[in-house]
């Protein structure tokens, strides 16, 4: 009798535990997969600037067989900086009213700091395998995204912070894209120089909606300094620039219709649909200005991938 409680009290225990375990690693797998899908939209369009550097390489070279895993090595990097940006972000971004899952408590601040630092370690691991090129500027990658969200730098309180960060970003990632292959060739160079200034003019307009949050916060912005119509003008100005060097790249550099078809497109369609509501103050026009400009990056980069090849 005794000995068959002790092993009913056993099989409990053993059950018990395999249900802890269970509890654990679904736990582990939830909260890097929503830290991801929170982030999923800024994390591809610097990684897509990081697969059109690898194209236009190969494009300038002969194809040399690479390790795939580059892609989501330099996808995680740049899901870890925006981990990282939120971590720091909790109080303003819940000022704003953002639906984030640091904000809402379902990951806390220290499980995002583990799933952070397990992204850079496996980006790190990836990319040092196939160059020392390559690991070097995913370090200078790293750092600018740190310097952006950690004192003393804290370059996300300066005015000029974000777009400069988010320009570097993109210049980055272009030509890390390229060192995969090979050494970027001179097919890259027009976009080098734009594509950071585009991105770097038109992020400001993530701004507008979350002005009374980053007040709170002490920063001092585009949007805080220049006003939301000032603002919406450099965005244009991005645009318009984006459209000169397309076609420069169209006449000079033997890309086909398909980057004019694409970039330009988008580029006059969002020109337009800005100046159309230079003057809308609300916050859900100002969503909608964010969203269109933000999928307005993912198409210019397939025109210049299908006008390249």
């Amino acid at each position: 009798m005794g000995l068959d409680l002790k092993e009913t009290y056993l099989e409990s225990d053993s059950s018990a535990n395999a249900q802890i375990d269970f509890s654990s690693l679904s736990r582990g797998l939830k909260v890097p997969a929503e830290l991801i899908r929170d982030r999923i939209m800024e994390s591809v369009v610097f990684t897509s600037f990081f697969i059109v550097g690898w194209i236009m390489a190969i494009n300038n070279s002969s194809f040399v067989a690479v390790n795939l895993l580059v892609v989501p090595a330099w996808f995680l990097f740049t899901v870890s900086m925006y981990i990282l940006n939120d971590i720091t972000d909790i109080e303003s971004d819940s000022e704003n009213q953002l639906d984030r899952p640091l904000v809402r408590g379902s990951v806390g601040k220290k499980e995002a700091s583990v799933v952070a630092f397990a992204f850079v370690i496996s980006g790190v691991a990836i990319l040092a395998s196939i160059s020392l090129i390559s690991l070097l500027i995913s370090v200078i990658y790293l750092s600018v995204g740190i310097a952006y969200t950690v004192p003393p730098l804290d370059l996300k309180k300066r005015w000029w912070g974000k777009p400069s960060t988010l320009g570097a970003a993109a210049l980055l990632s272009l030509i890390a894209g390229g060192t995969v292959q090979s050494f970027p060739g001179v097919v890259i160079l027009p976009f080098a120089v734009a594509l950071p200034i585009f991105i770097a003019l038109i992020a400001p307009i993530g701004d507008l909606r979350d002005v009374q949050g980053d007040q709170v916060a002490g920063r001092k912005n585009i949007v805080i300094n220049l006003g939301s119509r000032r603002t919406i003008d450099v965005t244009i100005m991005g645009f318009l620039l984006l459209i000169s060097s397309i076609m420069f790249a169209y006449v000079y550099s033997g890309f086909n219709l398909a980057i004019v078809a694409f970039g330009v497109g988008v580029s006059v369609f969002n020109v337009l649909y800005l100046a159309r509501n230079r003057s809308a103050f609300s916050k859900g026009k100002f969503i909608k200005m964010r969203k269109m400009c933000g999928l307005s990056v993912p198409l210019v980069q397939l025109g210049i991938i299908l006008g390249i090849l």
